[in-house]
């Protein structure tokens, strides 16, 4: 569609997310990405892996949205007969 065609609301909605999209910064666009992979990815704290962010993927393995995993623990999340096999291959990750 040419700008021509569209409408003024149409045309200031494509500017205001245009300029979202530039105002974000480096980490934003990092996680923007790294929440397209097809692959899991969570950010997590503390040995009891508290997750703090994690991408859509992740997300659908586990069957809950983004935002109902932050604050809770792997063990909050991950079906109770896998909990013992995860926290320890997630502590060989930490640490290396």
């Amino acid at each position: 569609m040419k700008d021509e065609d569209r409408t003024k609301e149409q045309l200031i909605a494509e500017l205001s997310a245009l300029r979202r999209s530039v105002a974000k910064g480096p980490s934003d666009l990092m996680f923007d990405i790294l929440n397209e992979l097809p692959v899991g990815i969570a950010i997590m704290k503390g040995d009891d892996f508290e997750y703090i962010e994690e991408n859509k993927f992740i997300a659908e393995l586990n069957g809950l949205t983004p935002e109902e995993h932050i604050g809770k623990k792997v063990k909050d999340i991950v079906h109770p007969s896998m909990v013992e096999d995860v926290v320890e291959n997630l502590k060989k990750v930490k640490s290396c």
